[in-house]
């Protein structure tokens, strides 16, 4: 988010129907801080950091869905947008679970080539690997 926010700020400048003042960059957080996965001292450093730069951050906050106006979140609110970057978590598809594979965490364990072990000539890549 912070590159993104430093990369839009940058190039708006050469821009002159471009306001600073109207660029809006706003992250959604499902969960009560940035960064779980890191200890909290640092998760509160990048949030720092963010702000600070201009990044408008909210907790608590999932999107529904979008448009192309708007980004919509639960509870109903409405951010009109023409611009949405979206780094939902991602799962195995369901159907994953019922191959005749071994998966680890729900996912297909594979080799360093990708290769499924079992099935000469069977790959698996992505969310379900």
């Amino acid at each position: 988010m912070a590159a993104l926010n430093d990369f839009i700020r940058q190039v708006a400048k050469h821009f002159r129907h471009i306001q600073p003042a109207d660029l809006r960059v706003i992250l959604l957080q499902a969960g009560e801080r940035l960064l779980p996965e890191l200890p909290a001292r640092l998760a509160r450093c990048a949030q720092g950091i963010l702000a600070q730069r201009g990044v408008d951050i909210r907790f608590h906050t999932r999107l529904h869905g979008a448009t192309a106006e708007a980004a919509l979140l639960v509870g109903g609110e409405r951010l009109p947008t023409r611009t949405l970057v979206s780094t939902v978590p991602s799962a195995p598809n369901p159907l994953v679970a019922g191959l005749p594979v071994a998966t680890e965490r729900g996912r297909i364990v594979v080799n360093e080539h990708l290769e499924v072990p079992g099935y000469p000539g069977v790959w698996a890549v992505g969310d379900g690997a």
